[in-house]
């Protein structure tokens, strides 16, 4: 990350405050504080992180990282959306089918019923307006329509509470103005005895890496990448 300092100025000759006086104001003399990594580290950079203070202006990079963050942002939160209503409509297809229509909307008429057919034509956001003559029915849709307006919400304010936090600034040490995290990925060679677990529980220490060949295998044929034992 590159990065300069202004060197502290030693006081002035009379000569050089003479030339400064003719020629202008010099530019200060600088030193090269840029973050290097480490003499004998290498690595795979797959994050760079900006951090600005409130109320500083951001540059281009930090710009493009936040536009970054917030697609980012915006497809898992589309993604939780698209699945959440794919297990609601589910449930409220489940409930509509063969059941006897008292009140729907246009084209489908009262006393008939409802097949999989009829909902699959019409556009599942109508599938709301559909009032049933099962009271208990029409109980239980109002009980998921309550539960995916709560779930949706809280989808959409979480999603806008990040894109603020991202777009207000952070909050950094006193004195520091911005600043860069670069993260470095490390690739190690596994070998027995070595231990994959973190901090609480089991090591997970590797007794043995055979060839794929000689790994357990499904009912499919497929390989498993990894056998457990549960001693740890």
């Amino acid at each position: 990350v590159g990065k300069i300092t202004p060197k502290g100025e030693s006081p002035m000759t009379p000569e050089e405050k003479l030339l400064r006086a003719i020629f202008g104001e010099k530019a200060s003399d600088v030193r090269d504080s840029s973050l290097k990594l480490p003499p004998g580290a290498s690595g795979t950079v797959v994050e760079v992180r900006v951090f600005n203070r409130h109320g500083v202006d951001k540059d281009q990079r930090a710009q493009a990282i936040e536009r970054e963050e917030i697609e980012r942002l915006a497809k898992d939160r589309d993604d939780e959306l698209a699945i959440l209503e794919r297990n609601i409509y589910s449930r409220l297809a489940e409930i509509l089918v063969n059941k006897q229509v008292a009140q729907g909307p246009k084209g489908m008429a009262p006393d008939s019923k409802v097949s999989q057919q009829i909902l699959d034509s019409m556009p599942r956001g109508v599938w709301w307006q559909i009032a049933l003559k099962n009271e208990k029915a029409n109980s239980e849709i109002e009980a998921i329509k309550k539960q995916y307006d709560e779930a949706k919400g809280r989808l959409e304010h979480r999603f806008e509470d990040k894109v603020d936090k991202l777009r207000r600034g952070d909050e950094l040490p006193p004195g520091v103005m911005k600043m860069v995290k670069v993260f470095v990925a490390v690739k190690r060679k596994l070998q027995p005895g070595d231990k994959m677990a973190g901090r609480h529980g089991n090591k997970g220490v590797i007794s043995r890496i055979t060839p794929i060949e000689d790994m357990p295998y499904l009912e499919d044929g497929t390989s498993v990448d990894i056998v457990l034992n549960p001693l740890g």
